[in-house]
């Protein structure tokens, strides 16, 4: 009897601390007549997740030299490899070649390669 009990005392306790959680005490220092508003959450939109695509980029070629003769059109050394003005070069078109720089041009991009002065082979 003492158990049976002592066990409605514990489910009472328990059921009014419930209940007790459950309701808002008014606030005190509110001024009298305060109403607090109510904020119901609003429901966001989920956020999409877009994936940009990176810009590819383009492995130049190296311009190692640049050969002129007074009689001649320039030659380019790309990568080790002479080229010529206008001729092709793994994808790229060799557009001009001067005394010291290249133009390579793909899809309708341009690069100058450029070299130092102590390049430069007259």
């Amino acid at each position: 009897m003492r158990n049976v009990i002592s066990i409605i005392l514990c489910l009472a306790a328990l059921y009014t601390a419930t209940a007790t959680a459950e309701t808002t005490l008014p606030d005190p220092t509110a001024p009298l007549g305060y109403q607090p508003k109510v904020v119901v959450p609003e429901k966001k939109a989920p956020i999409k997740m877009v994936k940009k695509k990176a810009p590819r980029r383009v492995s130049l070629p190296r311009l190692d030299a640049v050969m002129c003769q007074s009689d001649q059109a320039c030659v380019a050394i790309l990568n080790g490899e002479m080229v010529e003005e206008g001729k092709p070069y793994k994808g790229f078109n060799v557009v001009k070649v001067t005394n010291d720089k290249a133009v390579l041009s793909k899809q309708r991009k341009k690069w100058t390669l450029t070299l130092y002065s102590e390049q430069v082979v007259n």
